[in-house]
């Protein structure tokens, strides 16, 4: 067998698609991040999001406004510390 690196199981992959947009509305861009060798879908988005700020942040970016359809996720952003 040849080596396994870079290459994962189908089932240890989420893929998190996550449109960013600008305080006025506009359509900056869409981060399609590949989250691997982690099972549990609340914890890919986390990291996804977390990607898709720094991302952001590269590419000067300011005021974004991330989409996510994981309120779990949005709302450990939003109010750190408090369990939803």
């Amino acid at each position: 067998m040849g080596s396994t690196t870079n290459r994962y199981r189908i089932d240890q992959c989420r893929c998190c698609n996550l449109p960013v947009r600008d305080q006025h509305d506009f359509f900056l861009f869409v981060s399609n991040e590949l989250v691997s060798g982690i099972r549990v879908p609340e914890v890919a988005e986390a990291v996804a999001v977390r990607q898709t700020l720094f991302l952001a942040k590269e590419e000067g970016f300011h005021g974004i406004i991330l989409d996510s359809d994981r309120l779990s996720v949005i709302q450990r952003i939003t109010h750190p510390g408090v369990e939803s």
